[in-house]
């Protein structure tokens, strides 16, 4: 969306901590998928889910730049593969709490 029509909420929001929890939750996602698809070992797992992220995150911010008022910030990224890397943790502490 535009830099002009970001809602009023998201202004009250900092920025960065909506970048984090938007990829903490991709990452649960991405995640639960990658747990149900593939069988090869956990660091592997988690390996491919940060990477799926991460990716993502980069390709949002480069898609920024073609927006009008928008600008790509690597920080951003940075906090987007923050969120991708902590909910990846979480998923494994919580896999290994279940068993």
């Amino acid at each position: 969306m535009p830099g002009k029509e970001i809602p009023k909420f998201f202004q009250l929001t900092p920025d960065k901590l909506i970048h984090c929890l938007e990829y903490f939750t991709l990452g649960a996602f991405v995640g639960r998928w990658v747990a149900a698809e593939f069988t090869f070992g956990t660091l592997q797992k988690a390996g491919l889910i940060v990477l799926i992220c991460g990716l993502c995150g980069m390709l949002d911010e480069f898609y920024q730049h073609l927006t009008p008022n928008r600008t790509p910030d690597f920080y951003d990224w940075c906090l987007d593969f923050t969120g991708a890397l902590l909910s990846t943790v979480l998923l494994k502490f919580w896999e290994r709490s279940a068993r």
